[in-house]
């Protein structure tokens, strides 16, 4: 496996950062006479005050799902970018070395 480059590991700490944001700070869910409504967001240490309260994993998981498409989608497009900056130093030194040999047998 090849190791990230600098713009691939800057998508992958994003990545990281929204999703942990995202753990920490998760939808909730709230319960009142048979009813469920969304209670927001609120931090984990801290669920809303509504009656019955939980998680929504649904949507959180949901939302973990979208940002790791994102992240890997980001992550592989990021790929070619130095692929196709070393073809470039490599043709301008082939370039460079051809005209410079043209240059030396004309002196």
């Amino acid at each position: 496996m090849k190791k990230l480059n600098e713009e691939q590991r800057y998508v992958a700490i994003i990545g990281a950062f929204i999703t942990g944001l995202m753990l920490a700070f998760p939808p909730w869910l709230g319960e009142s006479l048979n009813h469920a409504f969304n209670a927001g967001y609120h931090f984990i240490g801290n669920p809303p005050k509504a009656l019955n309260a939980s998680i929504d994993f649904v949507r959180l998981l949901l939302q973990i799902a979208a940002v790791t498409m994102f992240t890997v989608g980001g992550i592989v497009f990021k790929s070619g970018t130095e692929r196709s900056d070393e073809r470039r130093v490599i043709r301008t030194k082939d370039y460079n070395n051809t005209h410079q040999k043209e240059y030396d047998t004309t002196r």
